[in-house]
């Protein structure tokens, strides 16, 4: 894809960000292939278009004995900010670095669907490890009753 293609993409409603992924193995080719096949699944989601990808080379991780650390750098256009934060929840790079646009402007629709995006995944987890997650201005509530 080109830097027109991309620039109309953009003006169409899509994000250009970089996604950064990291995997770490006990063997190098492990790492690396699980990377390869964690991004093929990546370009498979239609809302997402994987532009550019880079693999690092994999390095052996001084602290673990005989472990391997594999990074790509993907440039990617996200269809919008749901497909974005989608992408971030569900493939769980490392890091995301927006580059286009600069500025966002969204409707009370937008940010409340965003916000319970992030609180139905904090549920998801709070289930997942078998803990509930009390909300803050509750907790002073239920530390005074433990304390009767």
């Amino acid at each position: 894809m080109d830097t027109r293609e991309i620039e109309n993409k953009i003006k169409e409603g899509y994000i250009l960000a970089e996604m950064w992924f990291e995997t770490v193995a006990l063997e190098k080719k492990i790492a690396e292939d699980a990377l390869k096949e964690h991004i093929k699944k990546l370009k498979e989601f239609d809302e997402i278009i994987v532009i550019d990808e880079e693999y690092l080379e994999a390095k052996e991780i001084k602290d673990l004995e005989k472990s391997y650390s594999s990074v790509v750098k993907t440039k990617i256009l996200a269809k919008n900010i749901y497909a974005l934060i989608f992408a971030t929840i569900v493939y769980a790079p490392s890091s995301v670095i927006i580059i286009k646009p600069e500025k966002f402007s969204f409707d009370l629709i937008t940010v409340q669907t965003i916000i319970n995006t992030f609180a139905d995944l904090i549920h998801r987890i709070s289930k997942i490890g078998g803990k509930i997650i009390i909300p803050l201005p509750y907790q002073k509530d239920l530390s005074k009753q433990d304390q009767q």
